[in-house]
């Protein structure tokens, strides 16, 4: 924040300029409770998001506003749940990002070094149904995510998110947060994100890059059977992005 005080007139006049830290993806247009997979990758301030498409196949990143907390009927209807935040209330933050990891495809390239502060982070609806009643049933409705099992205690089950910075392609540092978890650490804990919540990044230092990874305990021969997917809303950076 900036704080600028002139005379005009005889008069003091403060003047409060706000310079911008943060990128809340609201410059990205596109209609109301709709997703959209960009065709290439897309630029907002300092920072541009990956995407990659292949056959009928995409990863990196997609903007959405979707908000849908129940279950589909029909699996042609799944991008409802797919493309939509898992919170206990609406979201009203207006545009997020969907993040779907693929090796190292989901990626943000920034124009210059600079330390970011943190992220905010959310489960999507379809992940949180799976987490919770694995392929669904009759009772529930269905999450059309064959193969996947309700997360275990005794499994020691948990859906994990990675960060990496980079600068000039050096790595700085890793940063791990885990969506869920079911007792896999010292701390005994079970739980299931329902909100955003905040990651520091703090510790990558400064960065010119960050790659998204997401890995699940429930996998069919080294493959995940949870929804490769994730929220992403808002990234706040420790310097003016101007």
């Amino acid at each position: 924040m900036m704080f600028v005080s002139c005379k005009k007139d005889g008069k003091l006049i403060d003047d409060v300029i706000l310079l911008p830290t943060d990128l809340l993806f609201e410059d990205f247009k596109i209609g109301r409770f709709t997703h959209k997979i960009p065709a290439e990758s897309f630029t907002s301030a300092i920072a541009t998001f990956n995407v990659k498409h292949e056959s009928n196949d995409w990863s990196g990143f997609a903007i959405s506003n979707r908000n849908y907390k129940n279950f589909v009927t029909a699996a042609n209807l799944v991008d409802s749940t797919r493309f939509s935040v898992y919170t206990l209330t609406p979201n009203a933050g207006g545009n997020f990002l969907v993040v779907r990891p693929k090796g190292d495809n989901a990626f943000v390239q920034l124009s210059r070094p600079i330390q970011i502060d943190k992220i905010l982070v959310g489960n999507t609806v379809q992940v949180y149904q799976t987490i919770m009643y694995g392929p669904g049933n009759a009772t529930v409705g269905n999450t059309f995510a064959p193969g996947t099992t309700i997360m275990s205690v005794a499994r020691k089950d948990n859906l994990k998110i990675t960060i990496k910075g980079f600068l000039n392609n050096v790595e700085t540092g890793v940063v791990d947060f885990l969506l869920a978890d079911r007792s896999s650490d010292a701390l005994k804990r079970s739980f299931t994100v329902t909100d955003w919540m905040p990651v520091s990044l703090l510790s990558l230092g400064k960065v010119d890059k960050i790659v998204f990874y997401l890995e699940s305990t429930d996998k069919t021969g080294g493959v995940m059977n949870t929804p490769n997917y994730f929220c992403l809303d808002g990234i706040r950076f420790t310097e003016n992005i101007n």
